[in-house]
């Protein structure tokens, strides 16, 4: 998970060159590396929503104490909104004083967890070299993917990498079957709007089961497994403690505030105006059901972007198009005008919309709940389009 933004991507300058001479000294320095895995937990903002991975490395032979951080990135990049959109985003490796990490930790009011690592000196100096190794300008950078290739799991690679088949991983970290999307949704149980629109974008492949290297893109996650891990049959964990506690307030939204209720109470106006049919201005029933369709319409044009125009690997296959048909834009800004294809398509709407609700439950991407009552008010609202263009004449009345 990402670091807050443009804090200290790079440390100074001068806490550079402090630093320099001893990594250019690694290979002559006495066993004196200390390494531990730091394991912030969630705040309220969306980046760091799902907490954090990095490791420490305190060098007692040239006294410093360093954090290297896999999840930074730099807003001055060029095109920075568009790359960060389409997936091409960079993130980078890069350090910084252990006390500047702990501090930003307890500004935002996280848990901090450290879990020293039980290493022999040739391990731990291994580890050293992988990350300064990794630090050089053209290994630094790389294309950040939330759920296979982050700040876990860029730290899990490293350790497999480093100590090989030596190490053994812990396995018993969720249930069997357990989905990526099972596995970021817990996080955003109390931000229900943020968890449904993430919810919407993404698609089929954050529906298959996580297994237990994959859960491991969650920085909690990662953190069992280094507690459950063995290195040459002895625990790789031998020294947990909590750095820091939390002081953030993470408390669960009101039902009444909720997409649920929200989108409920669309419904049963939508279904008050149209089967009860009070006297309302035919303008402001244009458009209510304008802003109805062009809504799911336009959401269905972005998951069709991220898709097939991104390289966001999880938005593919998304059936939440299935309700936000990207044509219903088209169809919104035609309402009003009595055209046969319109009344058909309010037809073929209506009839996609009561196959959806009926599959709901069955099909193998769980959509969210809260949209079934804003599906029911596109049925609706559909089925009304086309009986208005239906409706008997005088001679068919007789």
């Amino acid at each position: 998970m990402p670091v807050n933004p443009l804090r200290k991507i790079l440390v100074t300058c001068l806490f550079f060159a402090w630093t320099l001479p001893a990594f250019a000294q690694a290979e002559t320095r006495p066993c004196g590396l200390r390494i531990s895995l730091l394991t912030s937990g969630p705040a309220p903002e969306l980046y760091a929503i799902w907490g954090h991975s990095a490791l420490r490395v305190v060098d007692s032979a040239h006294f410093t104490d360093l954090v290297f951080n896999y999840g930074t990135f730099d807003f001055s990049t060029k095109f920075f909104y568009l790359k960060f959109a389409r997936g091409t985003l960079l993130y980078a490796l890069s350090y910084e004083p252990f006390d500047y990490f702990q501090e930003d930790d307890r500004l935002d009011g996280r848990k901090l967890t450290e879990q020293v690592l039980n290493l022999d000196c040739a391990d731990k100096e291994r580890i050293y070299q992988y990350l300064i190794s990794n630090y050089q300008p053209e290994k630094r950078f790389y294309r950040y993917n939330f759920l296979y290739d982050n700040c876990s799991t860029r730290i899990r690679d490293l350790l497999e990498s480093v100590l090989g088949s030596r190490l053994r991983m812990g396995t018993r970290l969720a249930p069997p079957g357990y989905t990526y999307r099972e596995g970021f949704d817990y996080y955003l149980e109390p931000y229900p709007w943020t968890r449904l629109g993430i919810d919407i974008l993404l698609g089929l492949p954050t529906d298959i089961p996580a297994g237990p290297a994959g859960i491991q893109f969650l920085p909690d996650y990662l953190e069992r497994a280094v507690g459950q891990a063995s290195l040459d049959g002895h625990p790789l964990d031998t020294t947990e403690k909590v750095l820091l506690l939390p002081t953030y307030n993470q408390s669960l939204p009101g039902f009444f505030s909720g997409p649920l209720m929200v989108f409920s109470l669309v419904f049963l106006l939508l279904a008050g105006i149209t089967f009860l049919k009070p006297r309302i201005p035919q303008a402001l029933l244009h458009g209510t059901d304008l802003i109805l369709f062009l809504v799911p319409g336009l959401a269905g044009c972005l998951m069709l972007l991220l898709w097939l125009g991104t390289e966001h690997r999880q938005c593919a296959w998304n059936l939440n198009l299935l309700w936000a048909l990207p044509t219903h834009v088209v169809f919104s800004l035609s309402l009003g005008k009595k055209r046969k294809w319109t009344a058909w398509y309010g037809g073929a709407t209506a009839v996609l919309g009561i196959a959806l609700l009926i599959a709901w439950a069955w099909l193998p991407q769980p959509l969210p709940i809260p949209l079934i009552p804003l599906t029911a008010a596109l049925v609706i609202r559909s089925w009304k389009v086309w009986s208005s263009h239906h409706r008997p004449g005088p001679a068919q009345l007789v």
